[in-house]
């Protein structure tokens, strides 16, 4: 018998390749021949992955942490001058402690940051991966450094979401970012504000990355891992912004955002909102849960 152990990370536990190997083993004491193949779905540890396929060269650049502090953060390049960046090598989760955790203050700069050093390091391609971040900012610092991707850019991400209303960025993630019952609202309510997310309030949809909205000038695709494919996009036209969700019962909850640079997918249909008002939080991870 022959078995492929091909295992994504175990987030906060084991690495895509610690996790294939380890399963790998159980495998081979049971007298099956196994093959390792770790996988990732466009979070932290897809360079390591492709690196461990493809093969590349690592690069670091001191950037900004979540916080604002210095960090030193790893991308690749690919053959073919392919750059791949991963927004939590800048801006991720595992940058924080647990009592650290503040989606108020915690800002995208440091990915964007990212972006220009591979850039700057001869990148002729960007595949940006969206996954495992402390932001929930709407892509605001990141936008304070990128204003145009001057290169192809692919987006490589696991989830689809809208921007706003119960399964958006600040419902849907911020408790996982570490965010109170209060600071959900008022992180919604800032996501809403935004002028350079307003043609994208009310439709389309979005990765799970809090950096996802990035209103910047350049072309770019979005590639999913579920399931995964790659397709070329335009940002919808301006419209007036709705409200997040409009307590009919028979009415659906439609808002979204898109991946990257002026990049977006087709709209989705929301699920029906079941009761008026505020849409119900998830409850809070622990520090041992998985995390995205």
């Amino acid at each position: 018998m022959r078995a492929l152990s091909s295992p994504n990370a175990l987030k906060g536990v084991l690495t895509a390749q610690a996790a294939a190997a380890a399963l790998a083993r159980g495998l081979r004491s049971a007298g099956v021949e196994a093959e390792e193949l770790p996988v990732a779905d466009g979070g932290d540890g897809t360079a390591d992955v492709l690196a461990g396929v493809l093969g590349g060269e690592w690069y670091t650049a001191r950037v900004s942490d979540p916080l604002g502090r210095p960090v030193d953060a790893r991308w690749l390049l690919l053959p073919e001058r392919v750059a791949v960046v991963e927004s939590a090598e800048a801006i991720g989760l595992k940058l924080l402690a647990e009592g650290e955790l503040d989606p108020l203050r915690a800002s995208s700069r440091g990915f964007g940051e990212l972006i220009l050093a591979a850039l700057s390091g001869g990148a002729a391609e960007l595949i940006l991966c969206l996954g495992g971040v402390a932001t929930v900012d709407g892509g605001a610092g990141l936008r304070e450094v990128v204003d145009s991707f001057p290169v192809p850019t692919r987006v490589a991400r696991d989830v689809v979401a809208p921007l706003l209303g119960p399964r958006g960025a600040a419902y849907a993630y911020g408790p996982q970012k570490g965010a109170t019952r209060d600071q959900v609202v008022e992180l919604e309510e800032r996501l809403a504000a935004m002028p350079d997310l307003e043609p994208y309030a009310s439709s389309t949809a979005a990765s799970s990355c809090s950096t996802r909205s990035t209103s910047t000038r350049g072309s770019a695709t979005s590639t999913s891992s579920s399931p995964a494919r790659a397709r070329s996009t335009r940002p919808p036209p301006r419209a007036r912004p709705r409200r997040p969700w409009c307590g009919r019962a028979d009415a659906p909850a439609c808002a979204a955002s898109p991946s990257a640079a002026e990049s977006s997918s087709s709209s989705t249909a929301c699920r029906p909102m079941r009761s008026a008002g505020a849409p119900r939080l998830p409850r809070r991870i622990s520090s041992r849960s998985a995390r995205r």
